[in-house]
């Protein structure tokens, strides 16, 4: 009796220190974790997922730190997710105290964090409570600023959906998934967000199938999630601290870490960082950058910031700041001088500023590595923000009309009209598929340095690019042929980047998913060539679900050049367009 009598007591013991925990308010609860790796006596780097999330997500990329690091990595649930308690509360606060708990059970004393999101501004919220515990901090994709419509508005929405979902009839939990995907995919469209939602669908602790997140406490204090803690105003974390934002995210607003925020402003991280990832757009994409930022704490290498470049261009007509310009992109292995007649008679003829572009790796612009949609329309913008023009009409022609439709879609506010000629956002064609990559390695092959001035080499060039079979359209020959002229070094040669197109053309020729579930809600006219293949009847369905007032115009007798084949009709329609 005595034995099992001491094997009670330390249950009742427990469950006194929970009832006591309960009335003096301490809401600390025990959360699970998975150690991916150990290196003894080092600092440990903790990390922490963001809502809806879980430590699972977390595993690869710790691997990874595991191996690059040397350095112990724990990923951790944090309350209300994944195999940890679920409570009815889901405050900043309590979910620091959590893992301040957590440490104490690990014997942590400090640990490097890095947070997504919600965890965080968990770590934030743990830096600024326990700064003495933190030896570093990476916050990935959020602020201490409370703006982002994305969040406020559409996490209401999808926690509400998730609600709603029925598991009763489900069996398996690839039955139930199956059945959430089918209720949710309507409002939950992109795609990297609905594989978060439904990773939350298992077996839950009382056997059934259903959310392993607490969907009715997550509902019931998101405004708690959505606003960093008042309490931390006045508090101070002075270790090394990376925020990493995503290009096109809104989770970090530009200029925001200026110290006028109504909670904290950037006196609270004096010692920030603050990096963005091209291309990036949330959630998973960072992944890999945040390895390569540990990196960077450590002193272990350089990380280098891509950012836009800065385009050439010709303004023609009213300047910039008069009314809206009208900004011309050109298509693949074009340049502005193609778009030069044309512009000219439209700046004429509505008196607006009309700019003709180079896109990078192109014409006089500079040339870069990289070339994806999302870097032709940060490119855009940048230019934007030179002219100091808060709002524009833009016309992409192939290339130009993705990258068009990229800065309407990530950029909606930005844009008045699109106008997008003879592309859509339906990946590749077979005219694009077969004829450019051979192209681009056909140019690849050419030496000029036997060539003594441009009218013989674009002579020499012609008859051999005419010759190899793969271009049989002497007006497309003499289109190429316009790409040769001469460099800054004073050589003849390529104005356009080969290798750069060549190692980038699977960009080129697709659509960016990172735009998946954007819309742009504003007038929009595609205009296609009646005899080209880059607009299908089939296209209209996706081309009206990013752009769903766009228009759809075929011009009878032209290809895919539409605005060289049948400038007059292209006019008429753009400026009538332009015009409403």
């Amino acid at each position: 009796m005595r034995i099992k009598y001491h094997a009670i007591i330390p249950r009742c013991t427990k469950i006194l220190k929970i009832h006591q925990t309960n009335i003096s308010n301490r809401t600390e609860v025990t959360l699970s974790y998975k150690i991916i790796g150990e290196y003894h006596d080092t600092v440990p780097i903790v990390l922490f997922h963001e809502l809806l999330g879980c430590k699972k997500h977390w595993e690869s990329l710790g691997k990874t730190m595991l191996n690059v690091m040397k350095r112990s990595v724990i990923a951790v649930d944090l309350r209300n997710h994944g195999d940890s308690p679920h409570v009815s509360s889901h405050k900043y606060e309590e979910m620091a105290s959590d893992v301040l708990q957590l440490f104490k059970k690990l014997s942590i004393n400090n640990a490097c964090l890095v947070g997504h999101s919600m965890g965080g501004r968990t770590c934030m919220c743990l830096s600024l409570m326990a700064p003495h515990q933190v030896s570093e901090l990476i916050v990935v994709d959020t602020s201490p600023i409370s703006t982002t419509s994305h969040l406020t508005d559409y996490y209401p929405k999808v926690l509400a959906n998730m609600k709603a979902v029925d598991f009763k009839h489900s069996k398996t939990v690839s039955k139930a998934r199956k059945d959430a995907k089918r209720d949710l995919k309507q409002s939950i469209t992109d795609d990297t967000t609905l594989f978060v939602v439904l990773s939350n669908v298992n077996i839950k602790k009382d056997g059934t199938i259903g959310w392993t997140c607490n969907v009715d406490v997550l509902i019931k204090h998101f405004k708690d999630i959505a606003m960093f803690p008042i309490s931390t105003r006045m508090k101070r974390y002075n270790g090394p601290t990376l925020f990493i934002g995503g290009q096109f995210s809104e989770y970090i607003p530009t200029g925001r870490f200026d110290g006028n925020s109504d909670t904290v402003s950037a006196s609270s991280y004096p010692n920030i960082q603050l990096n963005s990832i091209e291309n990036g757009m949330d959630i998973l994409y960072f992944r890999y950058y945040v390895s390569s930022s540990m990196k960077y704490i450590y002193n272990i290498s350089h990380i280098r910031k891509r950012s836009a470049v800065d385009l050439a261009h010709i303004i023609h007509g009213k300047k910039p700041k008069e009314g809206t310009p009208i900004f011309i992109l050109h298509g693949l292995l074009g340049a502005k001088k193609n778009w030069e007649s044309m512009s000219k008679k439209i700046a004429s003829s509505m008196q607006k500023s009309v700019i003709a572009i180079d896109a990078r790796n192109h014409g006089e612009s500079p040339h870069d590595p990289s070339h994806t949609y999302l870097n032709l329309a940060s490119d855009v913008v940048q230019l934007m923000n030179k002219l100091s023009v808060k709002q524009i009409d833009i016309i992409g022609h192939s290339m130009g009309g993705r990258t068009a439709m990229v800065v309407a879609l990530t950029e909606p506010l930005k844009i008045s009209h699109l106008v997008v000629v003879d592309i859509s956002p339906v990946p590749t064609t077979i005219v694009l598929d077969s004829v450019f990559p051979k192209l681009l390695d056909f140019m690849k092959t050419i030496k000029f340095h036997y060539f003594k001035n441009l009218v013989e080499a674009r002579a020499d060039v012609k008859k051999k690019l005419m010759a190899s079979g793969v271009i049989e359209n002497e007006g497309m020959s003499n289109f190429i042929l316009m790409n040769i002229g001469t460099k800054p070094d004073k050589s003849i040669g390529w104005n356009c980047n080969i290798p750069a197109l060549k190692e980038n053309f699977k960009y080129i020729a697709t659509f960016p998913t990172e735009v998946s579930g954007k819309q742009y809600s504003g007038p929009t006219l595609f205009i296609a060539g009646k005899e080209s293949s880059y607009i299908l009847p089939s296209h209209i369905d996706t081309i009206l679900k990013y752009f769903p007032k766009a228009e759809l115009k075929y011009v009878p007798g032209t290809g895919h050049n539409v605005h060289a084949e049948d400038p007059s009709t292209f006019y008429n329609l753009v400026t009538q367009f332009l015009s409403k």
